[in-house]
């Protein structure tokens, strides 16, 4: 796979785009491609679970056990941007 190639996550507003092996930027569709907010978090599978470095917001690190943890957890972060995107904040 190339790091151009998107892969759907399976929700309708987060999109992971590969960067290497086991590894992904988490995008949030629903912003413009040249909106900084686009960028959800950096994931990375590694010792049996998904790890998330949180670049949109100020968060700590997460970890989770499946892919599919992780993926529930940014599609709720992208629902309150786009919230704020609405309210004009």
């Amino acid at each position: 796979m190339r790091t151009t190639e998107a892969v759907s996550a399976g929700t309708a507003r987060v999109e992971l785009l590969w960067v290497g092996d086991g590894a992904w930027c988490a995008c949030d569709m629903t912003l413009a491609e040249n909106d900084p907010r686009r960028v959800i978090a950096y994931l990375e599978c590694k010792n049996h679970g998904v790890e998330i470095v949180w670049v949109r917001e100020r968060r700590s690190a997460q970890r989770f056990d499946t892919l599919r943890q992780a993926l529930e957890v940014m599609e709720e972060a992208s629902q309150g941007s786009r919230e704020e995107v609405d309210a004009g904040i």
